[in-house]
């Protein structure tokens, strides 16, 4: 039963709690998404991108909410794949610590934004 509440209690990002292919996994008892097992990427924010293989209810929606926590987005991160994704203080912070230089988006507007490319 697909439950993204307890996935998010458990470490997993909104976006990803969300995602058909992530449960395609967990009902199989696998690690990671189906992505990961079909050995494609499908990386958020802090690998660059913009969950391009993303599947689900979010799915034409990803800037509205926070991409970590599901909240309101107060501010949206445009990444290397000219995706948007939203992102709240928390989800630009994470953002910030764990991207590398080169993988980082080069835009976040929005309040208390300040991403540095």
């Amino acid at each position: 039963m697909r439950n993204p509440t307890m996935a998010m209690a458990n470490g997993v990002s909104f976006v990803c709690a969300n995602c058909d292919n992530f449960w395609w996994s967990a009902e199989r008892k696998l690690d990671g998404c189906k992505a990961h097992h079909e050995r494609k990427s499908c990386s958020g924010p802090v690998g660059g991108f913009g969950f391009p293989l993303y599947e689900g209810p979010l799915q034409g929606h990803l800037a509205r909410f926070c991409f970590l926590t599901g909240e309101p987005a107060t501010a949206v991160i445009r990444t290397k794949d000219g995706r948007e994704i939203g992102a709240t203080k928390r989800g630009i912070d994470v953002v910030q610590t764990f991207s590398k230089n080169g993988l980082r988006p080069r835009f976040v507007t929005g309040e208390k934004a300040d991403l540095k490319p």
